[in-house]
């Protein structure tokens, strides 16, 4: 099984330079947490799609992707944001491209992003488990309601640290200011929560993906 990411740009109009695309494509080919840059494509101008070959990944690079884009003074500025639809299944069919490649994974992922089109939340999930959608949706819904509210600050502090790992310690060094300010942020992001949720959702989609088949 795989994971699809299918996504697009918030007020990409607001960005006729279309800065936010190298930023996309730094996060994505550099950034993405992921041993290996996966494969991935732009369509229709502010689309873009990824394959990952590990689902129980997929919420962790959806999450960098909104940090990454939302920790860019000018990006923020601008209103710049991604929703993404996470669609986890099977490949059924390998292109050239991305764009040629076809399987259940691609279909639940474009179908999700095509609902939140017409939804207030920029996370969603569609797997082949309806009671794994049902509680990942609810958590994500909340988490979606939480990252729109990120400051700039916030933005920040997330991204250090769902790219990098780095402990609030590290990370008042790097930005110098103090460790209380770093605390603040952190605890204003609620990246302690975030974390919980990664970590339920890794372990749940894990072990949905590595069962062996009845």
């Amino acid at each position: 099984m795989i994971a699809v990411l299918t996504g697009d740009i918030v007020s990409s109009r607001k960005a006729p330079d279309k800065k936010w695309l190298a930023r996309l494509s730094e996060v994505i080919e550099k950034k993405s947490s992921l041993k290996k840059a996966p494969k991935w494509t732009i369509f229709r101008g502010d689309g873009f799609q990824i394959e990952l070959p590990e689902p129980e990944k997929a919420l962790q690079v959806a999450l960098i992707i909104r940090s990454g884009l939302r920790s860019v003074p000018q990006l923020f500025e601008q209103g710049i944001d991604a929703r993404i639809g996470i669609g986890i299944g099977e490949k059924e069919f390998t292109g050239k491209s991305i764009s040629e490649s076809d399987g259940q994974a691609y279909q639940l992922s474009g179908g999700v992003l095509d609902s939140l089109k017409n939804d207030k939340y920029k996370l969603h999930i569609k797997t082949p488990w309806p009671e794994v959608d049902l509680a990942i949706n609810v958590a994500l819904q909340l988490a979606s309601v939480v990252i729109d509210d990120w400051s700039l600050a916030e933005s920040e502090i997330a991204w250090l640290w769902l790219t990098e790992g780095k402990t609030q310690v590290e990370m008042a060094k790097k930005l110098k200011i103090t460790q209380p300010a770093i605390h603040k942020r952190f605890a204003g992001a609620h990246l302690s929560e975030i974390s919980d949720l990664l970590t339920y959702y890794h372990d749940v989609v894990s072990h949905h993906t590595k069962s062996p088949k009845k």
